[in-house]
């Protein structure tokens, strides 16, 4: 792997980072003295993309499981509040089918899931279960919350 360092005008910046994400680098990590502008994917193409997901992920009348954990995934869920604290291996089953029915989509990400949410693991911050496990908070991205529109749409959740 090769790391290229380059300085940019910010005028630029947008139509650079669309033709490095065109080349396919699985992850791409942007260091830059301020804040970067929102997303260079086009709208148009995050919307198309997500009607894509939307159709591959979408959960058929007898799947259950799957309708939730894309409820929880999707909508904010967080494992804690949601589970009262304990497994569930049914919603790691769903999410596990849901990561594979991403991976067409993202093929070299550890985990396609990421595209949807961000996976923030919790610890208690206080009391006597301080510092111990409490659980998982899922925060869609832009994508997912669009996903999640698209499924509403399509009176699949």
């Amino acid at each position: 792997m090769a790391t290229v360092q380059f300085d940019i005008s910010d005028e630029k910046l947008i139509d650079a980072l669309d033709t490095i994400r065109s080349l396919g680098p699985s992850r791409l990590r942007i260091f830059a003295e301020k804040p970067i502008p929102p997303s260079p994917m086009r709208e148009a193409e995050l919307q198309q993309l997500a009607h894509k997901i939307a159709l591959a992920i979408a959960p058929r009348p007898e799947q259950h499981a799957r309708r939730d954990a894309l409820r929880l995934v999707l909508e904010g869920g967080d494992t804690f509040w949601s589970l009262g604290g304990e497994a569930d291996p049914a919603l790691r089953n769903a999410t596990g089918a849901i990561s594979k029915s991403l991976r067409r989509f993202d093929p070299y990400a550890a985990s396609p899931l990421d595209l949807l949410c961000e996976r923030r693991r919790e610890v208690f911050s206080g009391g006597p279960e301080k510092g111990n496990y409490k659980g998982v908070r899922y925060m869609p991205t832009a994508l997912g919350k669009r996903v999640l529109q698209k499924l509403k749409e399509l009176g699949k959740l």
